[in-house]
């Protein structure tokens, strides 16, 4: 083989404990990264489940000006439907013996839990922002 062939490929060298590490690592983010989606919807789920009871329970009292009372609860509300919806189970059929089907459906199944997630997440800002508004107001 000619030198000039020699120096366009550099050698290779064997891949280190940490470079091991960070590569297992990624591998487990994820494949994990369904399980922890849902995991945050499930706490969504709850929290905004408690946060409407709460509002609900107080809306008699004067705590905050009875005009935003309702965009307040309708925003909970909406914030727990849509954590209900992106907790459920992702329901689309893979081909099990496609590695590539496999990965492109896992891949669909995170995008549309953290589709549900941020939507969840943003309904439930806007209700503490409108609380907040109401309260102050």
């Amino acid at each position: 083989m000619p030198e000039e062939a020699k120096a366009e490929f550099p050698e290779g060298k064997p891949t280190t404990d940490e470079e091991l590490f960070y590569l297992e690592w990624g591998r487990e983010s994820l494949k994990n990264g369904i399980a922890l989606a849902n995991s945050v919807l499930k706490q969504l789920l709850t929290t905004n489940t408690a946060i409407l009871t709460i509002v609900l329970v107080f809306a008699d009292r004067q705590v905050m000006s009875s005009d935003m009372k309702k965009p307040v609860v309708i925003a909970f509300l909406v914030a727990l439907i849509i954590s209900l919806f992106g907790f459920l189970p992702y329901e689309k059929k893979v081909i099990l013996k496609s590695p590539s089907a496999i990965k492109a459906h896992k891949k669909k199944a995170l995008r549309h839990k953290r589709i549900f997630l941020w939507l969840s997440a943003t309904c439930m800002l806007v209700g503490f922002i409108m609380a907040l508004f109401g309260i102050v107001n």
